[in-house]
């Protein structure tokens, strides 16, 4: 099943290079480490050689502020532990604007708004950006009940400072999610194949991981009470974000990240019974993108050109295989669409 497991892709000695108890960022890179990121047996990617140098970001040392900085910011699909550091569309951007701009990206494993916005305001500030491109991923905007690494749950574990998330209490140990109540989907669904050799889910068998993906797939209007107010709290996370930035001069764009849920040659995921099943992220864009518009904040689309794309080549990948992140081709499409907008100013 291709779903939001946190540290899925990650083999065992790779989680050692994470700091699980920084007490301002919640968890971020050790610095000045290395590992190798090796694909789990149900994934496909060649080994990657993983540098994080003495700042505690990934790639070779920092350098003194030469031109216009931008930081990328987000979760694992900013890490892009599958994909060659020189491959990544931070990395393509830099060549490309070598001499006139410079991008630093950043982004850790089950980050989510409010842990970035810890990190912008400790860490990012002191690289003195002009500008900063907010990656958020759809499960950013998950309730709580569905597992401890959602906006959601890093709000009820920060420590504020007006509206500047400026620590955490680490309280890890949650109650158990609905996904994990009785026996956790994932393993009804290696018994169900045990017993009956079959890969494939029961009609029964329906993720409450999928139902919330399915809901914010909806119109707003569909949208249960409490479903709408969490969302509406995580987007007022990146509102308060904005403002943080305008009182330091730096510019805030915000990016949705596609996730290969969309297109049934990049997902593998069985529900209710459905092998060609397939879900969008449109109604939980369309509702960002309004929101962020109302305040004047840049929202640059990256969907679009992933299905444009795909239209025209539909047998190609833009996913690793059983993996939600981007692989090269992914990278290569988000670089086209920032390189374009950096190219039109």
């Amino acid at each position: 099943m291709r779903l939001y497991t946190r540290f899925s892709s990650v083999s065992v000695s790779a989680t050692k290079i994470y700091n699980m108890h920084d007490e301002k960022v919640h968890h971020d890179f050790f610095p000045n480490v290395s590992y190798v990121a090796k694909p789990p047996k149900t994934q496909n990617f060649k080994p990657v050689s993983i540098k994080i140098n003495s700042f505690g970001i990934r790639g070779p040392e920092l350098k003194a502020k030469g031109h216009y900085r931008v930081i990328n910011i987000g979760d694992s699909i900013i890490e892009a532990r599958e994909v060659n550091f020189e491959d990544t569309f931070g990395e393509r951007l830099n060549r490309y604007f070598k001499g006139k701009m410079e991008f630093i990206s950043h982004g850790i494993s089950s980050w989510a708004p409010t842990t970035e916005f810890s990190w912008i305001y400790h860490k990012g500030i002191g690289l003195k950006p002009d500008e900063i491109n907010l990656f958020l991923y759809v499960n950013d905007f998950f309730r709580c009940n569905l597992g401890d690494k959602t906006d959601e749950y890093y709000r009820k574990d920060v420590i504020y400072d007006g509206i500047i998330p400026v620590g955490y209490r680490h309280s890890y140990s949650s109650p158990p999610s609905l996904r994990d109540k009785f026996i956790p989907f994932r393993h009804r669904i290696k018994l169900y194949t045990f017993i009956t050799g079959k890969i494939v889910a029961l009609h029964f068998l329906k993720d409450p991981i999928v139902e919330e993906m399915i809901l914010l797939s909806k119109h707003e209007n569909e949208w249960p009470q409490d479903f709408k107010q969490n969302i509406d709290a995580t987007i007022d996370v990146v509102l308060n974000l904005n403002n943080f930035l305008l009182s330091k001069n730096i510019k805030l764009n915000v990016l949705m990240a596609p996730a290969g849920f969309a297109w049934q040659n990049e997902t593998f995921l069985v529900y209710a019974g459905n092998p060609a099943f397939t879900v969008t992220q449109e109604g939980i864009e369309q509702y960002l993108r309004k929101k962020l518009e109302a305040q004047d904040i840049r929202y640059i689309e990256l969907r679009k050109s992933f299905s444009s794309y795909k239209e025209k080549n539909p047998k190609d990948h833009l996913f690793n295989y059983n993996n939600t992140h981007w692989n090269v081709k992914g990278h290569e499409i988000v670089f086209d669409v920032l390189r374009d907008e950096y190219e039109r100013r």
